[in-house]
């Protein structure tokens, strides 16, 4: 039963998904240039840097999407970007990330999602696009 992310029992069964998984060849490593705030001492993602939007110019907006115009930008092209918790403009910095690779499972997961009888119309619609 999930109860807490760092429960023992759910960090357990975590592990034994991603261990299968990554045996499997279905988790890939990449390093990815991330956003970093040198003050604060840490990785910072999308709703923790803000900026002016690129396309209207509107200021305090989240790194990935503007708020007034509705327009949804990649990471970097986020205009005089700071640390929404301190305010420093942050750097960029490298990490490794662990992904999965979803579009070796597509073709699956698609068909289950079409023939599922159980789930709403709207649900599936959503999920396929």
């Amino acid at each position: 039963m999930f109860y807490k992310t760092s429960s023992k029992d759910n960090v357990e069964l975590a592990q034994y998904f991603f261990k299968k998984l990554y045996g499997k060849s279905c988790i890939y490593k990449q390093v990815v240039s991330q956003p970093y705030c040198e003050n604060c001492k840490k990785f910072l993602p999308d709703c923790y840097v803000k900026g002016t939007c690129p396309y209207c110019g509107a200021t305090e907006q989240y790194s990935d999407s503007c708020e007034k115009c509705g327009r949804i930008f990649q990471s970097g092209e986020i205009q005089d970007p700071h640390c929404a918790i301190c305010g420093s403009k942050p750097t960029s910095k490298q990490s490794q990330h662990y992904f999965f690779k979803l579009r070796d499972f597509s073709g699956k997961l698609e068909k289950w999602l079409v023939e599922n009888k159980n789930l709403q119309q709207e649900v599936k619609n959503y999920v396929l696009n």
